[in-house]
């Protein structure tokens, strides 16, 4: 539940430059919003990303008020309600007419919700009511949400659809770079491990954890209850799973920084329980009496050697160090840049690569059926394979290269999708998933269609994100995608609850309507023939006139058996040696 505060709080903020006049008429405006505000905090509100320095306001029926004389905010557009967003507009209204002082109204008559716009175009001090009840204004944290469910009867706006990723994790031993999805309830993620680092043993209690290898090797040690623990090295391209609940103990045990997606299909953030701060937060009598001297050997950095500056997940593996010739204070100089460390080119050029003597064929995974789907339980008897994949070739042709695994236990696809330079997808949906992409090479531009009959004439939304930027896509809405580029597009590709693609592409359901259908859609009575490959997949002619590209350029794009990482990673190392 959101927390609403009290009009006081704006009321103080101004109360040095009112008279005693004007405090009055402020008094009574609190004591009109309380009741109000009672009926406000029992409504749990929609889902909406806020970013720092944004104000946020709860508010029944009522008029909201701009303290300023200037009325210059007629574009700005707010959230407001359960379903819908709409354009505040202001007007000036005198002081004589109204029980508070000159300023912006906006009526918000018979709208009740959450009000979000940005600070610099309001003055902070808002302020509204009306005997239908009041608006109270705050400023927010950043990373601050509310709750709007992702589905196909919501009004987006461009905003709910694409995220920057930023610094989230930033110690001398860890950086995370990545963003919250709070419609889809997910969070997605790239992680960092400088050299020789243990993370402490942990689990996560409400989601399960998929990594793929972008950077170095992987270790992972897993401890279901049931069983021997599962030990495995992941090398770069392959995906370690992890059920919810199963304790399990990573490291980076190489001299290289180790980079992994880091994707979570079911909370906000990484919901992280390291096994060492139960011991560490019983009484003292207690550590006392499992251990002699418990109290000091189970405190850190007393005896147990986990790096303050790691806040606890952290330890330092001691014969790494060694092997690796790394001096004492390396972590000292681990620092975690803003930006994500990506290699401006991290992927082989498909186009350029020797040509195998025989195409290789996709696994047949995307058509698997799953007669006996793991469970995702800690009691559950698990082998290696169910948390260990070598990464499969899922779908390969001239325009696409899909790598991944379906993971069964979680009902998901998670894959590297790289696509060809000059390439269109056509329009499609997926009628039980969202989809996920974030950028690791190229940028992607996309469309997003909006197929409400009352939304009809609408313009959908057209953007481009780069590296380290991610486009979200609700189940139901169509979309097509496009790489303008002169470069192959990759791309982390995540469907959370499907695992085959759960693809309907337009084209293709239009091809095959009744030919007396087809006769009469067009005016002249021809269907058109159109440029399109598989129902799919079409080449842009500009694109590949100012790429320079001969016309059968996309007949030497074939996939190779493996994700085409180049071998010394897709991250820069984030403390050079050389540095040292």
């Amino acid at each position: 539940m959101v927390r609403i505060y009290s009009l006081a709080f704006a009321v103080r903020a101004r109360a040095q430059d009112m008279d005693s006049a004007s405090l009055l008429q402020n008094q009574r405006l609190q004591e009109m919003t309380r009741a109000g505000l009672k009926q406000a905090s029992r409504d749990e509100p929609p889902v909406y990303q806020v970013f720092e320095g944004a104000l946020r306001c709860v508010e029944e029926d009522g008029w909201l008020s701009m303290t300023s004389d200037e009325c210059k905010s007629p574009e700005v557009t707010a959230q407001l309600g359960m379903r819908f967003k709409r354009t505040v507009t202001w007007k000036k209204v005198e002081p004589s007419k109204h029980t508070w002082p000159s300023g912006c109204f906006a009526n918000l008559k018979n709208s009740k919700g959450t009000l979000y716009f940005n600070k610099h175009t309001h003055d902070p001090s808002m302020a509204a009511t009306s005997k239908y009840g009041g608006v109270v204004c705050k400023s927010v944290r950043s990373q601050e949400y509310v709750r709007i469910p992702f589905n196909t009867s919501t009004n987006y706006m461009a905003s709910d659809l694409k995220y920057t990723w930023n610094l989230q994790v930033k110690t001398n031993y860890s950086c995370i770079w990545g963003a919250e999805m709070p419609g889809v309830n997910q969070y997605a993620s790239v992680l960092t491990l400088p050299p020789c680092t243990w993370i402490a043993p942990h689990y996560h209690p409400g989601t399960t954890e998929i990594n793929m290898v972008m950077n170095g090797k992987l270790n992972g040690t897993l401890f279901p209850n049931a069983g021997e623990p599962i030990s495995a090295q992941n090398d770069l391209g392959d995906l370690q799973v992890i059920p919810r609940q199963i304790i399990h103990l990573l490291d980076n045990d190489q001299c290289e920084d180790l980079a992994i997606t880091h994707f979570f299909p079911s909370i906000l953030d990484a919901n992280f329980y390291p096994l060492w701060g139960p011991f560490q937060e019983t009484p003292d009598s207690y550590r006392n009496a499992i251990l002699p001297d418990g109290t000091r050997v189970l405190n850190s950095p007393d005896s147990l050697n986990l790096a303050a500056k790691s806040f606890g997940y952290n330890t330092p593996n001691q014969e790494c160090l060694k092997r690796c010739g790394l001096p004492a204070d390396y972590y000292d100089h681990y620092v975690c840049p803003e930006k994500m460390p990506l290699k401006e080119e991290a992927f082989d050029p498909i186009a350029s690569l020797p040509k195998a003597d025989r195409r290789p064929e996709p696994t047949g995974a995307l058509q698997t059926r799953f007669d006996e789907v793991p469970e995702n339980d800690p009691w559950t008897d698990y082998k290696t394979e169910d948390f260990n994949f070598a990464t499969e070739l899922l779908k390969t042709n001239n325009f696409e290269c899909l790598y991944g695994n379906p993971v069964s236990g979680e009902g998901m696809l998670h894959a590297m999708r790289i696509m060809a330079p000059c390439t269109a997808m056509a329009p499609r949906w997926h009628p039980t998933t969202n989809e996920i992409n974030v950028v690791m090479q190229g940028k992607l531009n996309y469309t997003v269609h909006f197929v409400r009959p009352a939304e009809i004439g609408r313009p959908p939304i057209q953007d481009q994100i780069g590296q380290a930027e991610q486009m979200v896509v609700p189940e139901g809405l169509s979309f097509s995608l496009y790489n303008d580029q002169c470069v192959d597009l990759a791309m982390m590709h995540v469907l959370p609850t499907a695992t085959d693609e759960d693809l309907t592409s337009i084209w293709g359901m239009l091809q095959k309507a009744p030919e007396s259908y087809k006769r009469d859609a067009f005016v002249d009575g021809q269907w058109p023939d159109l440029n399109i490959v598989d129902d799919e997949y079409t080449v842009l002619p500009e694109c590949m006139e100012r790429c320079g590209f001969a016309a059968d350029y996309h007949q030497d794009f074939i996939c190779p058996a493996r994700i085409p990482i180049k071998a010394e990673g897709t991250f820069n190392r984030i403390y050079e040696e050389e540095t040292r």
